[in-house]
């Protein structure tokens, strides 16, 4: 059973004796899949778009082979890994008869929207069954011999079938060295392709308008007529005479520009000002920034001569020589006092309110 694909993907279908139904690339000559059958199939039949088998036993039940039920990034006739593993389909895809009208089933035919299933069994009777809901339908016709084939008319009473008016030649692809050279393939189709075809019929002409006038035929006909195109040039390098609507419509325009280049010129001194603003601000901040910082090292020198002032105090009131002048010290305390004051005299230094202090 041949599957309804015109491309090269198209696919094969067979079953055997040992109970298995095998899908097949027949162009290749592999096989895609295996699936492994709880009886030895009578008959089979594809789905219209490929993408389901059905199978009939003797017992007149049907069994469904979906192919797109394995889980797969890739197609799943075409997934190495789901190829080298043959399936087996549960018992609930296997559809049975009512005991009353079972017969082994000898025909298969899908309909063509893919809703319904048509089976011929060995006592002449063509059941249906539904595919969306897996069941038998109802009994569609009884004949007095076995139904060996089923064919599927197709639908008719389209309006107006589209008919091709053009025959495809030849397509001339790229070199395939080309095409893989990232600097020129950014994932689009090159554009070095050579596509040639034939029309096979006339173009349909269309139907004339409503309100036809002459630049209408004159742009149906071969070419323009001679008293048109002198016309036109005549009218293009002639002077241009404005009417009083055109520039009533132009003063209009040029007021409508000028009030919106005064909204324009207004909201960009706005900008402006408000930049500036920003800036000034931002400026302040910064000065009442250091001005803190100043305070704070002047806080921080005046209490460090205030401590000096107490320690000095408290070596007085304890007995200890104390060097005004800086000569003469016991144990090194002198030294490490000096050192403070000085860093203390230079530091009021600094500033005057330090130096009246």
């Amino acid at each position: 059973m041949f599957g309804h694909s015109a491309s090269k993907a198209n696919c094969a279908i067979s079953a055997a004796k040992d109970r298995t139904c095998i899908v097949w690339d027949y162009l290749e000559g592999t096989v895609l899949h295996t699936y492994l059958l709880s009886d030895s199939p009578l008959c089979l039949t594809l789905d219209p778009a490929d993408r389901a088998a059905y199978a009939g036993y003797e017992d007149g039940s049907i069994q469904f082979l979906d192919f797109y039920k394995q889980l797969s990034l890739l197609h799943p006739l075409y997934d190495p890994v789901q190829r080298s593993t043959p399936t087996q389909p549960p018992p609930s895809d296997r559809w049975h008869l009512p005991e009353t009208s079972s017969s082994p089933a000898l025909s298969l035919q899908v309909s063509y929207d893919s809703t319904s299933l048509l089976s011929g069994h060995q006592n002449g009777k063509v059941q249906t069954w539904n595919i969306a809901r897996g069941k038998y339908n109802v009994q569609l016709a009884d004949f007095t011999n076995p139904v060996t084939n089923l064919f599927m008319l197709p639908p008719t009473g389209f309006p107006h079938p589209p008919t091709p008016n053009l025959k495809l030649h030849y397509v001339v692809k790229p070199r395939y060295e080309s095409s893989l050279d990232s600097s020129r393939n950014n994932g689009v189709i090159p554009s070095n392709y050579t596509f040639t075809a034939q029309f096979t019929s006339d173009l349909p002409i269309p139907d004339p308008p409503a309100h036809y006038s002459d630049l209408d035929d004159a742009l149906a006909h071969p070419s323009f007529p001679a008293h048109m195109l002198e016309e036109g040039i005549a009218e293009l390098t002639g002077p241009t005479h404005a009417s009083s609507s055109s520039s009533s419509e132009f003063d209009s325009l040029k007021q409508a520009n000028e009030h919106l280049k005064s909204q324009l010129d207004d909201a960009l001194r706005k900008q402006r000002e408000a930049r500036a603003k920003v800036l000034s601000l931002e400026e302040e901040r910064f000065q009442r920034a250091e001005d803190e910082a100043v305070k704070r090292a002047r806080k921080k020198r005046r209490r460090i001569r205030e401590m000096e002032g107490e320690e000095r105090r408290r070596k007085e009131v304890m007995g200890e020589v104390v060097d005004v002048g800086g000569k003469g010290k016991e144990d090194g305390d002198g030294d490490g006092d000096v050192g403070m004051e000085e860093d203390g005299e230079g530091l009021s230094s600094d500033t005057d309110e330090f130096s009246s202090d």
